[in-house]
């Protein structure tokens, strides 16, 4: 997500994809159709960019949300309150989180797979548990953190796979995400 620092940032053209959902932690206010081919007019359904930035806030997220041959779908959002409590405490793992989803989108893009159907089954889920936090991709689990912060695949649904190491927290820059299982860079 990109957030603006001031009212019409131009800064706001650089706003990822998000695929629609947004992401973890984030609610979306609206949705803005926007022309992104340079050309559009004021008199068109699409908002010129021009338009668009007379809509923009200072401290609100921006994230593409859908993209057309012409136009984009942008998504304005703002925190979900409980989440960002979470995100302090649990901040690598947010982060994590986001990785994946950002690689496995990027990844959809590509391989020109990118249909909303494959795009919500990049979606990462935070689940907390007693010894270990699990995150599930598309809602299935796919990795599980322990207390120490390494990284692990699963054998079966709450079973971690110890023989599956993806590093640690402080690691996962070293990894590719955006596949079926991360690999080492």
């Amino acid at each position: 997500m990109y957030r603006a620092k001031i009212d019409g940032d131009v800064e706001v053209s650089k706003c990822p994809i998000v695929y629609g959902k947004g992401e973890v932690g984030y609610e979306l206010i609206e949705e803005f159709f926007v022309d992104n081919s340079g050309i559009g007019r004021d008199s068109e359904s699409a908002l010129t960019f021009q338009q668009f930035l007379n809509h923009v806030k200072k401290g609100r997220y921006y994230g593409i949300r859908n993209v057309g041959r012409f136009q984009v779908y942008i998504g304005e959002y703002k925190k979900k309150k409980h989440v960002e409590a979470k995100m302090e405490e649990g901040n690598q793992i947010f982060r994590l989180a986001r990785l994946i989803e950002h690689e496995q989108v990027k990844r959809l893009y590509r391989d020109n797979l990118a249909c909303q159907g494959n795009l919500d089954m990049c979606k990462v889920k935070i689940k907390d548990g007693k010894k270990y936090t699990k995150l599930d991709v598309g809602g299935s689990e796919k990795y599980m953190i322990d207390k120490a912060g390494e990284i692990y695949g699963i054998k079966a649904y709450g079973v971690i796979n110890k023989k599956h190491h993806y590093g640690n927290l402080n690691t996962i820059n070293e990894y590719n995400w955006g596949g079926y299982v991360a690999i080492k860079k």
